[in-house]
């Protein structure tokens, strides 16, 4: 099972079993999922999507 590393509200970040890589998704549909391999990348494609919902 992937572990959580990172969680705001319905956004989450999760590291793979194997730790290679991260993955970035709004939950509760999984909306938005993206793959990364940096930590950092995912972080800042988060922030991003919690910018995109403070506009709304």
């Amino acid at each position: 099972m992937s572990k959580v590393i990172y969680k705001n509200g319905c956004l989450e970040i999760t590291q793979a079993k194997d730790k290679t890589c991260y993955w970035a998704y709004k939950l509760p549909y999984y909306e938005n999922l993206k793959n990364f391999t940096d930590l950092e990348e995912a972080k800042k494609y988060i922030n991003n999507l919690i910018k995109e919902q403070e506009v709304k």
